[in-house]
């Protein structure tokens, strides 16, 4: 199991492709009500994404690495609920997020966890 690390400073790992791939990056803002927020970190030997994604299931991430970008998604199923809503301040029912992955990343012994609420990505370093 690891410990967490608190987020220090930046790390060369950088967002590279807009969610939702609008046409204008420039103008494009992480929502932050329909988009989870990422911690980025590192220790000497990993280094470690952390998304806040409160309920949601393990089963609703997919996790793809390819070329070294990180592409972490969710999607939940809609649920009925038996009250109407009258304000949502969240909701992460379906996002996507992408990262750049620094060059000393080895993506092929990434590991990947859901603990209360936050999703925990280790990423090795070479």
């Amino acid at each position: 199991m690891y410990a967490r690390v608190p987020c220090t400073r930046i790390i060369p790992i950088q967002e590279t492709i807009p969610d939702c791939f609008s046409e204008s990056a420039d103008s494009e803002k992480i929502d932050s009500n329909t988009i989870p927020s990422a911690n980025i970190g590192e220790t000497d030997t990993h280094y470690i994404i952390t998304i806040a994604a409160p309920g949601l299931f393990r089963e609703a991430f997919q996790i793809e690495i390819e070329n070294s970008i990180i592409n972490i998604s969710a999607l939940k199923e809609k649920i009925k609920t038996k009250y109407k809503i009258d304000r949502c301040e969240y909701n992460y029912s379906d996002w996507t997020r992408a990262f750049q992955l620094p060059d000393d990343a080895d993506s092929m012994l990434a590991q990947a966890k859901y603990v209360h609420g936050e999703l925990i990505i280790h990423i090795p370093r070479s």
